[in-house]
């Protein structure tokens, strides 16, 4: 019988190939959007309430579940950043 070790490089681009050809993006929970944004997840959910970041809304019994998607959320915060204040000033000569 032959053992394969598999390498964890192996796996993380066997994942890497899967995220590419499954046609539905992974939706995130509230901690890891979170995480992603450097933002607490209480702060996150009160902004998808608000309507002030992009969310998707699952159905619940009791309370409203919240799932993000990684790429709207770049989006977003992206289009929040103030390129005006990154703008290095030109030197000029005398």
């Amino acid at each position: 019988m032959k053992v394969v070790m598999r390498s964890s490089l192996d796996s993380e681009q066997a994942s890497s190939r899967d995220e590419v050809n499954d046609p539905k993006p992974a939706l995130l929970e509230a901690k890891q959007a979170a995480a992603l944004l450097n933002i607490s997840p209480r702060t996150l959910l009160r902004w998808a309430r608000e309507g002030l970041v992009p969310a998707h809304p699952l159905s619940g019994t009791k309370r409203r579940i919240w799932r993000f998607l990684a790429a709207e959320l770049d989006a977003w915060a992206l289009s929040r950043v103030n390129s005006q204040s990154r703008l290095v000033p030109e030197f000029k000569e005398k």
